[in-house]
């Protein structure tokens, strides 16, 4: 079975977790609501798809990270451009597998293999997520 998930969010990073000055450690903002999007956008996917409940077998996953593209590059170049700047590939894939935990899986133990890119959109293409979901 393969799922399919188009997630309308602009990627992020998963960021370092913070400590107070009192010695409390935690997930900075920005992460914790990009990961609270992934989950809320993927139940809403997988509902649409007659799953209710997070799957409990083996997975692989196939991850393109889409991001705005920039200003600069030239419209005769319409299609997609890979991106080999910040953010980190590793740290995408974290945030993500982050939100997906408990939604899409039940632990991210289940991830058997990840086939993950990052590039810029094409001209009329917004910030987004693709995820290819293939359940084994």
């Amino acid at each position: 079975m393969n799922i399919t998930i188009d997630l309308p969010l602009t990627p992020v990073p998963k960021a370092r977790p913070r400590l107070t000055r009192k010695g409390h450690v935690y997930t900075p903002r920005k992460t914790k609501v990009f990961e609270k999007a992934v989950s809320i956008h993927t139940k809403a996917s997988l509902i649409e798809n007659g799953i209710r409940h997070p799957l409990d077998v083996g997975i692989s996953l196939e991850v393109v990270f889409v991001f705005d593209r920039p200003k600069r590059f030239p419209k005769s170049k319409p299609e997609r451009q890979l991106k080999s700047s910040r953010p980190d590939l590793d740290n995408l894939i974290k945030s993500l597998s982050d939100g997906l935990q408990g939604v899409l899986f039940k632990d991210d133990g289940q991830i058997h293999s990840i086939h993950a890119s990052k590039v810029y959109g094409s001209l009329d293409e917004t910030a987004h997520i693709k995820l290819q979901v293939n359940v084994h």
